[in-house]
């Protein structure tokens, strides 16, 4: 149809209009009839076309910089390369609109319908998507660099490609989004659902995600470098081989989430929740897990080295050559866990509770371990050397072979442990309880503060080793005690009689 030379169209029926090419800006369309329409390479520069039926409409490559739509209706749209830089868009219907390569920079899309929109490779830095439906949108591609989404639903979207940095999710409806290898640094993910969300491989440097909950995500490979996930919701989550380097995680839940291989170093977990946790071959080097739970954790071939685990909870977790050089475990239940092989060289174990724990093998040399508590422990071939055990309770313990060579036992409770071939030159044993301890071949040669009275209710002196002058005073005081074990065991109990 003809169109009249004018700018004023408000109100008028204009149904497959043909406005292709031309010079409209200001124009004023309020509450026209445009389905259809054509304005390919139009210039719509400030127009206003509030309340206007556009469906179907086509803009392709038009110019709509500035121009309001608010309220308008522009279902199956085509804005294929349009520019709509600081557009008004509030509360438009763009449903299955193609948006194409269109610039919509810093445009306002507030609570707008943009449901299966095509927004593949569109420039939307910094538009407002507050509220809006983007639900099975296809955003591949887009640059939405420090964009608005706060409240917006973007259930299903395609995202591949994107790139958020610094965009706004608070609230937001992630549901089933696919966000492999995006760019989503620095993004604020405050309190929103990715739960089942797939981020694979993204990159999420210093992105805020507190609060928010991420129950069964796939963040596989994603670099979340000092991201802040307090309180985060991180049940079941996929974390493997992700880069966590100073991420903070306090208070955060992580129960039966998978990290081995992962990047924790210097990572924050106070209070954290991290029960039957996988930590395989995780690095946690200078990482603070105080007062953490790790009740159940795997951490086989993990590497704490200077890790803060104060009053940790790692009862019955997996601890198989772990590296624990230097941490801090100062008041840590670690009951029943299984530590075989374990690096716990110079480590603060001060106070800590290793109740039936497994530490087969483990390497204590030079570990401070005043106060603790190694009742029923497996200590087979552990070393000790030069280690702090004053006051330990080391009652039932399994020591057969262990190292205490140069170990500080005063005052440490052994009664009823098993000291077998153990090695035990040059400790000191001042006050130290041995009372039903077995002494079979244990090396107490250069032992410092030992009393003829600390043996006589021990269960064996058989084979032991000792300086000449002690061991000929025992020997004279209690044979039967040098006597083999099975063939001595009325004479002990006489001996018990006795003292």
């Amino acid at each position: 149809m003809d169109i009249p030379e004018r700018k004023d169209f408000q109100g008028i029926n204009l149904i497959k209009a043909n406005f292709e090419g031309a010079k409209l800006q200001g124009a004023n369309f309020i509450n026209a009839h445009l389905k259809g329409a054509k304005f390919i390479g139009a210039n719509l520069k400030g127009a206003k076309l509030q309340g206007t039926n556009l469906e179907k409409a086509n803009f392709q490559e038009a110019n709509l910089k500035e121009s309001d739509f608010y309220g308008a209706d522009l279902t199956e749209g085509n804005f294929e390369r349009a520019n709509l830089m600081g557009t008004k868009l509030q509360k438009t219907n763009l449903y299955k609109a193609n948006l194409q390569g269109a610039n919509l920079e810093g445009a306002n899309l507030y609570g707008a319908d943009l449901e299966k929109a095509k927004l593949q490779g569109a420039k939307l830095q910094g538009a407002n998507f507050h509220d809006a439906n983007l639900r099975r949108a296809n955003l591949q591609g887009a640059n939405l660099i420090e964009a608005n989404l706060e409240g917006a639903n973007l259930e299903g979207a395609k995202l591949q490609g994107t790139n958020f940095k610094k965009a706004n999710f608070r609230g937001t409806n992630l549901k089933e989004s696919n966000f492999y290898g995006v760019d989503l640094k620095e993004v604020n993910f405050e309190k929103v659902s990715l739960m089942g969300t797939n981020l694979q491989m993204t990159n999420l440097y210093r992105a805020n995600l507190q609060g928010a909950n991420l129950e069964g995500a796939n963040l596989y490979g994603a670099d979340l470098e000092k991201a802040k996930l307090q309180e985060a919701n991180l049940h079941g989550a996929d974390l493997i081989e992700t880069n966590l380097e100073n991420a903070i995680f306090t208070g955060a839940n992580l129960q039966e989430a998978s990290l081995k291989g992962a990047d924790l170093g210097k990572a924050k977990f106070e209070g954290a929740n991290l029960q039957k946790t996988d930590l395989q071959r995780a690095y946690l080097e200078k990482a603070n897990l105080q007062g953490a739970n790790l009740q159940g954790a795997n951490l086989q071939e993990a590497n704490l080295r200077e890790a803060n685990l104060q009053g940790a909870n790692l009862n019955m977790a997996k601890l198989d050559g772990v590296n624990l050089r230097e941490a801090n475990l100062q008041g840590a239940s670690l009951k029943e866990a299984n530590f075989e092989g374990a690096k716990l060289k110079e480590a603060n174990l001060r106070e800590t509770n290793f109740e039936r724990a497994n530490l087969e093998g483990a390497n204590f040399k030079k570990a401070y371990l005043e106060g603790a508590n190694l009742e029923e422990a497996n200590l087979l071939m552990a070393n000790l050397k030069w280690a702090k055990l004053k006051g330990t309770n080391l009652q039932g313990a399994n020591l057969i072979k262990a190292n205490l060579e140069g170990a500080n036992l005063e005052g440490a409770n052994l009664e009823g442990a098993n000291l077998e071939e153990a090695n035990l030159e040059g400790a000191k044993l001042k006050g130290s309880k041995l009372k039903e301890a077995n002494l079979k071949g244990t090396k107490l040669n250069g032992a410092m503060d030992l009393s003829i009275a600390q043996f006589s209710k021990v269960k064996t002196l058989y084979h032991i080793k000792l300086d000449n002058e002690i061991l000929k005073t025992l020997k004279k005081t209690f044979p039967g005690l040098f006597e083999k074990p099975y063939e001595s065991q009325n004479l002990i109990k006489d001996h018990l009689k006795i003292f």
